[in-house]
């Protein structure tokens, strides 16, 4: 490598050394160049090595000048002695540039050599070397300036003109140059970089626009394509896949569909309460309640019994083979102690539901139903041959006590509170029997038409009767039949009925895949996959279970708790539910739907347009309707106690007061900088009070129509009346909460909360 110059310097003066290579590199540089020259510097350029002497030599030669840092100290320095008589020995004394930063130099002209007299900044090696006076750069009055002072700057430029061989004027006016260019350079960079900067955000931002945009279109196109499959899902009478497909839709994106499609779902599996997989593809042809140890027990075609608990969804104990056929029926008696079962074919055994084992088989004629009587320790069996035996549990196990033959095949046997046995067969005649000799007392319905299902209402008044596509109850005083609504209706033959209230007042119905629940008027609760095989009830807990021909056992709830009344269906299908409100009575509900969706460049939702419908809840019939009610986004709603007035906040900034029975209205306040976000009647109905996003808040009194208090300063987040007469609570934005009493105007006393308890830090553990 060849350098410009190489810089002798003793190590005592590193600090200066170090600057003056680094300005002589710089000056003058082109500002495409790393360098302008290139000066060698040992502690720049030089590793340590073991022969240190060979380096700075290849380095000296590779010179074609020697800058000679003059000092006090590099005169007496070994090194620079040493590098000095190198270049003597190699090169000409005319190539050796002096810099001076402190000592003595000077010329006398008499002898023609240095005053080495008075000379003490260079080393003795230069003595009669120089054939006349050698000028130096003197850098000697630099000593605490800048690099960019102009005594620095012209000794600087001194040398680099030695170097490069031009004059000093030229090199000090390229320098200038240099600089100026070096700034329009720079400038010009950061011009290019801010603008490629700000060109970048811009498409940044529009790509990221872009891209949400098109999230947005498909979460849209995804959550209609999950609603239609959440309908495709009920019409097919999968609750499971309705209710999570509807889900799916709503958390894709809320539209109008996709919320309609999981309404609809909920709505009818309102009932549900659990599934279980009992069995694997066998049909449940029995099941039966234990309510008081949350148990379910089933039957299934293979004559596998499954003890479950139906709460936490466990199989607590699972039988095999317990009949060579299909199990028929089980019955428990009335303390949850026993269980009956029964089978088409072969035996049927009495089991102990305390240790959930089998106490005894009993080998006679099949018992195809079964029934315990109301003592819990005897019970009666039916087969389909007609014989019908009463049965009682002594010490030594069950043993018969009585059978009677029956001209007809016995399908289905009840017990009534009097202990009267009530047995249907198969071709739909229904008899009652004398409990102590079981002979028929009288056939209740001769007709073969509807006795193919009985049972008995919890209080023993009524006796229900289905089979083929006809239900009827008779009522047990009289015996006399109820004119009953006629199953036809359903369209369906009736494979299961069972009361399920204690007064015999409501039935539920299994007809092939659906649940119904028959009152005053039919409607489905349920349903199956596949066809309804089995079906029981608990009329005290308001529990249904039903099982069917793929082995799937469902708990239903006949009076949920979290049922939906009525669904409430908006007139136009662009028009999406945004916030409801129910009057204090329970009565009168009010919606506000609008053609929200969300604005990627505000990054919140807006509205061109909205209504609000206020419905009966009980029937859900809308009442009224009120169109364009706000220029955008209605942000809360309210009922006065009988629905009277209706109060709306909306993001145009306006609170309407409505007369809901009219449809006339009135804005009490229109804020357009400022959304109106809450409002709320007193118990009453006198007064209204309303919230804005910027803390404004005020009570309207609606008969004097005008204000009674306002917020003062404006600073309320929320605002709700209480429930004494007059009263009011007020959240303010630093978290406060205040009771005012709007009757008198003052403040019944302020809430502050306490201030976040700060974490204090654990020490570290001293170390061992």
């Amino acid at each position: 490598m060849l350098f410009d110059g190489f810089l002798s310097y003793s190590h005592s003066n590193v600090d200066q050394a170090e600057a003056l290579h680094r300005e002589l590199e710089r000056f003058a540089r082109p500002w495409y160049r790393p360098r302008g020259v290139h000066v060698f510097i040992d502690k720049a350029n030089l590793a340590a090595a073991p022969v240190l002497r060979e380096e700075i030599a290849s380095a000296l030669s590779a010179a074609r000048f020697l800058i000679l840092l003059a000092s006090r100290v590099s005169a007496k320095s070994a090194w620079v002695d040493l590098e000095v008589r190198w270049w003597l020995d190699h090169r000409s004394a005319d190539s050796i540039i002096l810099v001076r930063i402190d000592g003595v130099i000077r010329w006398d002209k008499v002898t023609g050599d240095f005053d080495w007299q008075v000379t003490d900044a260079l080393p003795a090696a230069l003595k009669g070397q120089f054939k006349g006076e050698s000028l130096y750069a003197d850098l000697a009055d630099t000593q605490g300036l800048p690099v960019q002072a102009p005594a620095f700057r012209h000794a600087v430029a001194q040398v680099v003109a030695r170097l490069r061989g031009v004059p000093l004027d030229a090199i000090l006016g390229e320098h200038l140059l240099r600089r100026r260019q070096a700034r329009l350079t720079v400038a010009a960079v950061a011009v290019l970089v801010v603008g490629l900067g700000v060109g970048s955000v811009v498409l940044d931002r529009r790509a990221r626009i872009e891209k949400v945009a098109k999230e947005g279109q498909r979460a849209l196109s995804l959550s209609r394509e999950y609603a239609a499959k959440s309908h495709f899902a009920l019409a097919h009478h999968d609750a499971r896949g309705a209710v999570l497909w509807g889900l799916v839709a709503v958390h894709k994106a809320e539209t109008t569909e996709a919320r309609g499609a999981l309404l609809e779902a909920l709505v009818a599996t309102q009932h549900f309460v659990a599934e279980l997989p009992v069995a694997a593809e066998a049909p449940i042809d029995a099941v039966a309640l234990v309510v008081s140890r949350g148990w379910l027990i089933a039957g299934d075609r293979q004559g596998v019994l499954s003890i479950w608990d139906f709460r936490q969804g466990q199989c607590l104990a699972r039988f095999e083979r317990v009949s060579p056929g299909a199990i028929t029926s089980i019955s428990v008696s009335a303390d949850g102690q026993l269980a009956l079962v029964g089978s088409d074919e072969g035996a049927w055994s009495l089991w102990d539901l305390n240790r959930r084992a089998r106490i005894q088989v009993l080998d006679a004629q099949a018992a195809f139903a079964l029934a315990f009587q109301r003592t819990g320790s005897s019970w009666v069996s039916a087969d389909r041959v007609g014989t019908l035996s009463q049965w009682t549990l002594g010490p030594n196990g069950a043993s018969m006590v009585r059978r009677a033959p029956s001209s007809d095949s016995v399908v289905s046997v009840a017990v009534t509170t009097d202990n009267r046995i009530v047995t249907g067969s198969v071709i739909g005649v229904v008899r009652l029997h004398d409990a102590n000799t079981l002979r028929p007392l009288r056939d209740i319905d001769p007709e073969p038409s509807t006795g193919a299902v009985v049972d008995v209402s919890a209080d023993g008044r009524w006796l229900l009767l289905a089979g083929g596509m006809f239900v009827r109850r008779v009522d047990l005083r009289d015996l006399s039949p109820e004119a009953a609504p006629d199953a036809r209706q359903l369209e369906a033959t009736v494979d299961a009925a069972r009361f399920v209230r204690p007064s015999g007042g409501e039935v539920a119905l299994a007809t092939q895949q659906e649940l119904h629940l028959w009152g005053d008027t039919p409607r489905v609760i349920g349903f199956h996959a596949t066809s309804i095989m089995s079906l029981a009830a608990d009329p005290q807990s308001g529990l249904l279970v039903t099982g069917d021909g793929r082995g799937r056992v469902r708990v239903w709830a006949f009076q949920p708790n979290n049922g939906f009344v009525r669904i409430v269906r908006t007139p136009a299908d662009d028009m999406g539910f945004q916030v409801a409100a129910l009057d204090p009575d329970g009565r009168s509900l009010a919606i506000a739907a609008s053609d929200a969706h969300f604005d990627l460049t505000r990054g919140r939702w807006v509205s061109k347009r909205a209504n609000i419908l206020i419905a009966d809840t009980t029937t859900g019939v809308v009442k009224r309707t009120l169109l364009d009610v706000h220029r955008g986004y209605v942000n809360a709603l309210a009922l006065s106690p009988g629905a009277k007035w209706l109060a709306s906040a909306g993001d145009d900034g306006c609170v309407t007061l409505w007369d809901a029975s009219q449809g006339n209205s009135r804005a009490i306040d229109c804020t357009p900088s400022s959304p109106a976000t809450a409002v709320s009647f007193d118990a009453d109905g006198r007064w209204l009070a309303y919230v804005h996003s910027d803390g404004l808040a005020a009570v309207w009194d609606i008969a004097q129509e005008k204000i009674i208090w306002q917020a003062n300063p404006p600073d309320v987040r929320s605002i709700a009346f209480g429930g004494s007469e007059g009263k009011m609570y007020v959240v303010r934005v630093d978290g406060r909460l205040e009771l005012r009493d709007v009757v008198k105007g003052t403040s019944q006393g302020i809430y502050s909360p306490p201030p976040p308890k700060r974490q204090r830090r654990l020490a570290p553990l001293p170390q061992p």
